[in-house]
């Protein structure tokens, strides 16, 4: 299974806040079945086996009142995100591969995860991991007085993913607040 975006969307709000039910309704909506051929589906697996892709999140991140932002590749220090504005929701990592025995040419994956600032900690939610696990301070938290502070950890870490292929996306309140 392919459900990725839908792990990384509940993860991101920290409930459940969306079934797969409700993005294959989404990606069924983004495209009328009549311009695309039956053995091709813009937004999702045809297999309703998940899948989705970019204009699903925005579309599910838009109904809970928050906005996407694409960070530009070129921008290598991540100036784009204001990591200590209350109006961001998390950061979200879309990388190659992920969509296991599937990942053919012909059905080219990508696996989402999200980033989030948790009780002083950028941790990551990734669906893969077995546990969500800290960004940044590490072994250094006497180093640092607060992981508040290591967004270089962070950034880091969002570097080397960008360097693999990956694309960083982050989403903020719409009202900004």
């Amino acid at each position: 299974m392919q459900f990725c975006l839908l792990h990384c969307l509940n993860n991101l709000f920290q409930s459940q806040r969306f079934s797969a039910s409700d993005l294959n309704t989404i990606a069924d909506t983004l495209s009328s079945p009549h311009r695309h051929p039956l053995l091709f589906h813009p937004h999702r697996s045809i297999f309703r086996t998940g899948n989705y892709d970019v204009n699903v999140l925005e579309v599910c991140l838009s109904r809970q009142g928050y906005q996407l932002h694409w960070l530009d590749q070129r921008d290598v220090d991540f100036q784009g995100i204001n990591y200590h504005s209350d109006a961001l929701l998390g950061i979200i990592v879309n990388i190659p591969g992920g969509a296991g025995f599937l990942n053919t040419p012909l059905f080219k994956g990508r696996h989402w995860f999200p980033i989030k600032y948790i009780n002083g900690s950028w941790i990551n939610l990734d669906s893969k991991l077995a546990q969500p696990e800290q960004i940044g301070c590490g072994d250094r938290s006497s180093e640092v007085a607060s992981c508040e502070l290591d967004v270089d950890g962070l950034k880091r870490f969002l570097k080397e993913e960008v360097e693999n292929g990956g694309v960083i996306l982050y989403a903020t309140r719409k009202d900004g607040t």
